[in-house]
């Protein structure tokens, strides 16, 4: 674990630094085809000239085939693919040079999302993994280095998986440790994401620095605490989750690491995270109606929604 994040209590895992494309023998072909595809449309322009292009795309033959691509690379190995988005080259004195490939690959997301008719699609595109989930224990962890912000580290078991592939390797000493840090290499993309597979996340309960009135600096509860202080996660419940993988330390010579969270959405604020408790008659609680699914949906109809658009999508 770097030492940068060792005292933030923050699950982090690593990846290798890639400086080309993640290409493999073992590849599905669609797979193969998105990210030579992905790659030629951000190697081609110029970051300000395809951002200017991006924004003239409307919903059609392109924007759709970027949305098919991105679903499979990012279902495929999400951590694969944000590595591949954090793409860095060798320098004439050896040192790693950072492209503008995350910033144009989420510039091409942010059309797809803002020209598609389908309010599902910016979670399903977005998220990294879509699993059923069933919490095994919960702890409450501090970050003392920066701010005192306070987390949930929730320690999940998969029970069915509808986005995501692998998980990242655990390097975290909140719950006992579950191996030892990998060797860093090519291959070196996390486990495999099965049912049973055991993995943590973070939840932010209080993420917000927010200026007052009187200038001061001040903490926000997430919308993931409720009235009583008490994180809305629970030990022994189960939902389904949408979540994120983010970049948390570039500077660590062995490669990037990552963390693991909820993912929440950036074109509107104010939607909670995106979880869904599956309450005791096995029905998904929607209040919000946050993706654009019925209310009082039981799980199997709730996971069919989301399958039905998915399979739109591949299909493009």
């Amino acid at each position: 674990m770097p030492n940068c994040w060792k005292h933030h209590n923050i699950v982090v895992s690593p990846a290798p630094c890639l400086t080309s494309i993640p290409l493999t023998t073992d590849m599905t072909l669609d797979a193969l085809l998105g990210y030579i595809v992905i790659d030629s449309i951000t190697k081609s322009f110029e970051y300000t000239k395809l951002s200017s292009r991006v924004s003239e795309f409307v919903w059609g033959d392109t924007l759709k085939k970027i949305a098919k691509y991105l679903y499979i690379l990012k279902d495929y190995d999400p951590i694969r693919f944000l590595s591949f988005c954090n793409l860095r080259y060798k320098g004439p004195g050896g040192e790693r040079i950072a492209t503008n490939k995350y910033k144009l690959i989420d510039d091409l997301l942010s059309q797809v999302l803002n020209q598609s008719p389908f309010k599902v699609d910016e979670p399903l595109l977005r998220s990294d993994y879509i699993l059923q989930i069933f919490v095994e224990d919960t702890l409450r962890v501090v970050d003392t280095v920066t701010s005192k912000k306070e987390y949930l580290v929730v320690k999940a078991r998969v029970e069915h998986r509808i986005k995501g592939r692998r998980v990242p390797y655990l390097m975290t000493e909140n719950f006992e440790k579950y191996g030892a840090e990998p060797t860093l290499s090519q291959s070196s993309f996390g486990n495999t994401c099965d049912s049973g597979t055991v993995f943590e996340f973070t939840c932010p309960l209080y993420y917000q620095r927010t200026i007052d009135s009187l200038g001061r600096k001040i903490h926000v509860k997430s919308s993931l605490t409720d009235s009583d202080n008490k994180p809305m996660l629970k030990k022994g419940a189960r939902y389904i989750v949408f979540l994120q993988i983010g970049l948390a330390c570039s500077e660590c010579p062995a490669g990037l690491y990552y963390g693991i969270g909820l993912l929440r959405s950036p074109s509107n604020p104010s939607y909670n995270y995106k979880i869904f408790k599956i309450d005791e008659n096995n029905i998904i609680q929607n209040p919000h109606d946050e993706i654009g699914a019925q209310e009082n949906l039981s799980r199997d109809q709730f996971v069919d929604f989301l399958k039905q658009r998915i399979s739109q999508i591949i299909a493009f």
